[in-house]
């Protein structure tokens, strides 16, 4: 009877519990299960834009291979209409530029070139201020060419950056601030064997006396 009377009082006090919290209650689980739906939902989407920017991506790939400039630029138009955000968008806007400046289309290149440099992938848009600083220099625009590569770099690209700031600054006749980047290049951590190497005969070339390449 006792244990009766217990289980009837646990009862009890949990119907109370529920009647007293049961709107909290569904409320939290419509929260938890709806957060589910959501996120399988966004995966669903990602996979799709996905497989979608790749579809795009084909047609720009064969024209690239065909060299076809026209084609390949119709391509990547799609592409950054439609995928903008999308990897396959950055690396067409790459390729797509490097064709154009072959061409000797010079504003179309930086133009593509400026999609890229809005990526959100940082190594995608310092890839491209790199190769805008590099037709910058071909028009003899070196102010503009010093804007690009006026922000601070991920670490991975400053040797990159600073060596072509000192190319910039030698085509300007500022060989201090050329001899200025191009040491502070040589410094930095995780420079490569080549362009240390390089680097120095730049400054051999200015009259610097350098430390030999590691």
């Amino acid at each position: 009877m006792r244990e009766d009377l217990e289980q009837q009082e646990q009862l009890d006090a949990l119907k109370g519990f529920w009647q007293e919290n049961r709107w909290w209650i569904l409320g939290l689980l419509v929260v938890i299960f709806g957060s589910w739906a959501v996120w399988g939902g966004w995966q669903a989407y990602t996979a799709s834009q996905a497989r979608a920017a790749n579809q795009a991506y084909g047609p720009f790939e064969r024209a690239v291979t065909d060299q076809n400039l026209q084609a390949a630029a119709a391509a990547a138009k799609v592409l950054f209409e439609q995928h903008g955000s999308s990897a396959q968008a950055d690396m067409a806007g790459l390729q797509l530029a490097k064709l154009q400046h072959g061409a000797g289309d010079f504003e179309p290149a930086l133009a593509s070139l400026g999609k890229v440099m809005a990526s959100k992938d940082s190594v995608m848009a310092w890839t491209a201020r790199l190769r805008v600083a590099a037709i910058r220099i071909d028009l003899n625009q070196f102010d503009q060419a010093l804007a690009v590569l006026a922000d601070t770099p991920p670490a991975s690209f400053e040797p990159d950056v600073l060596d072509r700031r000192g190319d910039i600054y030698a085509l300007m006749n500022r060989n201090d601030e050329a001899r200025s980047a191009w040491t502070t290049a040589k410094s930095k951590p995780g420079i490569s064997n080549a362009l240390a190497a390089l680097l120095d005969r730049k400054l051999a070339a200015l009259g610097a006396q350098v430390a030999p390449s590691r």
